[in-house]
């Protein structure tokens, strides 16, 4: 596909292609838990989820995007999202089996 579009500089940011790749996968399947969240009616936790997921990027992101550029930045959104999607698993795993 590169041959096609004639673009050298997309061939140069391959890994970053592979890294973004990995984040759509983490963070599809932390909607996971997510969408059992919701299903449940479970606002409070999947706020709670959210809120830990944004402040896990945010320091993630302070301490890799300087010294990793795009690299970093990509790396502190996928641990957001594995940290939201790690909650929410907990999270239903604690609430036990659902009784409607």
């Amino acid at each position: 596909a590169l041959l096609l579009i004639g673009r050298p500089e997309y061939g140069r940011e391959m890994s970053a292609f592979w890294a973004v790749l990995a984040l759509t996968i983490v963070a599809a399947l932390a909607d996971v838990p997510h969408t059992a969240l919701y299903a449940r009616h479970f606002d409070r936790a999947i706020i709670t989820g959210a809120l830990l997921g944004l402040v896990a990027a945010l320091i993630a992101n302070l301490v890799l995007v300087p010294p990793f550029g795009i690299a970093g930045a990509v790396a502190a959104s996928l641990c957001g999202f594995a940290v939201m999607g790690l909650y929410g698993a907990w999270a239903l795993r604690t609430a036990g089996p659902d009784v409607s």
